[in-house]
């Protein structure tokens, strides 16, 4: 698989940062294992920061979760010899896509 397609539950503006969180019909592989990850953003479902995100909705939606995980762009680690590799772990690109609502 070379591009992985997935909703997410928010956006965090102040980060740039994608809410994902996995569960019963919620895999998070397309967001994990791909090299290209293209996340689908409600309009409305995007925040300025995690304490709004969280007032707002993530209260209610961490109870019924198996977890979250917060994706805030392309992995990165140094090795002992200082050399920066970026997407190690994880997709190199992210892409976003606003989906305006109804």
């Amino acid at each position: 698989m070379k591009v992985g397609v997935s909703g997410v539950l928010a956006g965090l503006a102040d980060t740039g940062s994608l809410v994902v969180h996995s569960g019963a019909g919620q895999a998070r592989a397309a967001s994990l294992v791909p090299p290209v990850h293209v996340a689908l953003l409600s309009v409305g479902d995007l925040y300025p920061d995690l304490p709004t995100w969280m007032a707002a909705q993530g209260a209610g939606v961490l109870p019924q979760t198996a977890n979250v995980v917060f994706i805030t762009g392309p992995s990165k680690t140094a090795d002992i010899e200082l050399n920066l590799v970026v997407g190690v772990h994880g997709p190199g690109e992210v892409h976003v896509i606003l989906v305006a609502e109804a």
